[in-house]
């Protein structure tokens, strides 16, 4: 589990990043109208992919044998694909958004997916 945590600690620390700039712009004047609203709701998407993908990956990963090597269960399956599903709007949210919140988001799209897919290969391939 510590692994897991480790990994995914790089794209939780873009999503604090992100919700401390959008804390500021919020205090700060209005910024971009409905582009800035929609990096808003990336954000929101964003958090909810991340607290779903790290809950996957904490219940399959076992440090002591092989993991990630049989099917999930069902109802991982439907959140697994609610967090491709948010991951994606949170990538439309980068690339269609106007405002600082959208580098924030940016590093954690790219940031993401490679620490989950870095956590699936070290579990598997264990």
């Amino acid at each position: 589990m510590f692994v897991v945590a480790i990994f995914m600690s790089l794209p939780a620390i873009c999503l604090i990043y992100g919700w401390r700039v959008r804390g500021q712009v919020d205090t700060g004047p209005m910024e971009g109208g409905w582009r800035a609203k929609l990096l808003t709701l990336g954000l929101y998407s964003a958090t909810l992919s991340l607290l779903v993908t790290s809950g996957f990956l904490f219940q399959g990963f076992d440090s002591s044998a092989q993991s990630f090597a049989s099917p999930p269960p069902r109802h991982w399956v439907i959140l697994n694909w609610l967090s491709a599903l948010a991951w994606t709007l949170a990538l439309l949210a980068t690339v269609f958004g106007k405002g600082r919140l959208r580098r924030a988001l940016f590093l954690w799209c790219v940031c993401m997916p490679l620490a989950a897919w870095m956590v699936i290969e070290m579990g598997y391939r264990y």
